[in-house]
Order: structure tokens, then C-alpha cells, then sequence
């Protein structure tokens, strides 16, 4: 546990204060490789154990600098900010306390985007977050996530129309017969 406690702190710095830790000026692109690379690691923290993914996502400025990376002109950091919130989406207390309009926003954007790598971790990201529990449901719905998700299941890679299956799947599990009958 204290190590734990120890590499989340680091990491936290690492994506927080870069320049702080190294005592130096950075280089952009060097500042935006650690930066993505914190971020990357606290994704796969958070995809495995439930007290971890607690104490990632309380931390605070996480969510808004992970929402500040995703929209950074830098593919590695939208990347990145994607990962991260996948991790925390596998959780039910994440999905209706940490989960908001913005990350909805951010989803929604990202799955409409031209750029392969980013659609398919927001299609994972949305398979978790269109659950019935989840307070991001209702917004990615009025976003037109369905519409969206069932133009992907004919999309040439195989992986996203996998994706999508999934997220039509949990998006109906529980669902009204309205939304039922839509898909």
C-alpha cells in the first residue's frame, strides 16, 4: 500500500508539475510524453482494483487535467485522457460520481472523430458509460449515441463493430422498450 501511495504521488507530479519534479526546463515534446505517459499509467492503475481507482479519481484536478489533455492539439494526450477515463469507467461508483456533461461532451466528440485510435477507446469508454446506472447515460443518448453506435457496427474494423456490439448491448440491458425497439 505505501508503495502504491508512492508511485500515485510520483505520478501525480509527473502529470501535475513536470517541471517541478525535474528541476528543469522541459522540452515540449519531451513534457508532452511524460505527461501522456503519467496518464497512460494511472489508466492501467485504475482498470484493476477498486481502491486504487478510488484514490485516482479523488484526486483532485485529475478529472479536469485529464479533460484539459483531451483537448490538447497532441494525439498522445487525447489518447491518454481516453485511457484514463476507461480505467475509472469500470467501476459503478465511477460512473455516477466521476462521470459528467463534460466527459459525456468529450465522448461524443471523440467517437465522431476522423482519427481511428481515438474512436476506438471512446467506443470501450461508452460501452461502460451507457449502462443503466450511470449518470452519462441520458446525455450520450440525447447526444446521439445510438444513431452513432449503430453506424459503427458496419465500420471495416473489426474491433470498433465489436465495440459497438457491446455498447448497444449494455445500452439496452435494462433500457425502456422505446430504446429497445430503436436498436
Amino acid at each position: 500500500a505505501m508503495y502504491t501511495e508512492q508511485l500515485l504521488s510520483k505520478l501525480f507530479s509527473y502529470l501535475f508539475t513536470p517541471n517541478k519534479v525535474f528541476d528543469e526546463t522541459i522540452d515540449e515534446a519531451i513534457l508532452i510524453k511524460i505527461r501522456s505517459s503519467a496518464l497512460t499509467l494511472l489508466a492501467v492503475l485504475s482498470s484493476h482494483h477498486e481502491d486504487i481507482k478510488k484514490r485516482i479519481a479523488d484526486q483532485e484536478n485529475l478529472i479536469s487535467t485529464a479533460i484539459e489533455c483531451y483537448h490538447s492539439p497532441h494525439l498522445s494526450l487525447k489518447l491518454a485522457s481516453l485511457c484514463l477515463f476507461h480505467g475509472l469507467s469500470r467501476s459503478v461508483h465511477q460512473l455516477r460520481t466521476t462521470f459528467n456533461d463534460t466527459t459525456c461532451d468529450i465522448l461524443l466528440d471523440a467517437i465522431k472523430s476522423s482519427d481511428l485510435s481515438i474512436v476506438k477507446i471512446s467506443s470501450c469508454d461508452i460501452s461502460n458509460i451507457v449502462l443503466e446506472f450511470s449518470t452519462c447515460r441520458t446525455r450520450l443518448l440525447d447526444g446521439g449515441i445510438l444513431e452513432i453506435l449503430l453506424n459503427l457496427l458496419t465500420h471495416t474494423d473489426h474491433d470498433l463493430c465489436i465495440n459497438s456490439i457491446w455498447a448497444l448491448r449494455n445500452l439496452s440491458y435494462l433500457s425502456v422498450l422505446k430504446i429497445k425497439q430503436d436498436i
